[in-house]
């Protein structure tokens, strides 16, 4: 999954999520699928390239937590 959005990253100046009828997604998920993108670009650049439509509270939360644990990662690597 993460190549994919990867390759459409590249492609593409917009990337949209589209999480409609999605409740719920694992940690695991949200760090396998987003978090390691911040191994191949700046959390900007990432934030500038991609928009979540109709993501519910919970899957936003769990992004950005995964998110967040990649970055603290990254900067004490």
């Amino acid at each position: 999954m993460r190549k994919n959005i990867e390759q459409a990253l590249v492609i593409e100046a917009l990337v949209v999520f589209d999480f409609s009828g999605v409740e719920f997604i694992s940690h695991s998920f949200a760090d396998e699928c987003f978090g390691k993108l911040l191994f191949s670009m700046k959390i900007e650049e990432l934030k500038s390239k991609t928009t979540f439509k109709d993501a519910s509270i919970l899957v936003k939360r769990t992004i950005a937590f995964a998110l967040k644990e990649r970055l603290l990662q990254l900067e004490t690597a």
